[in-house]
């Protein structure tokens, strides 16, 4: 191989960044299929194994999460922001 292959060029760039971008997509559709037809006790529980399960590992976040929720706030209403700030501090 040529060293001009391993070279990032702005457009290689480019085409990562798109394999990235629809693998994301891919993601976010199957994670919808999945979870689309839970009630709200239901989605609660399947976040808090999930939580518990990432704690276990030592791979849950909270600080990135809780960043994360900063960024939605201006987003969603008043009331959707208490819900989501309760879950958060339910999650620590």
């Amino acid at each position: 191989m040529k060293l001009s292959e391993f070279k990032s060029t702005p457009k290689n760039q480019e085409k990562k960044q798109e394999k990235v971008d629809a693998k994301a997509n891919e993601d976010i559709k199957s994670m919808y299929e999945k979870y689309k037809d839970y009630d709200s006790k239901s989605l609660m529980h399947e976040l808090f194994k999930n939580v518990e399960q990432q704690k276990s590992e030592g791979s849950f976040d909270f600080d990135k999460l809780q960043a994360q929720v900063q960024q939605m706030l201006p987003y969603l209403t008043i009331e959707q922001q208490k819900n989501l700030m309760t879950i958060l501090s339910q999650l620590k």
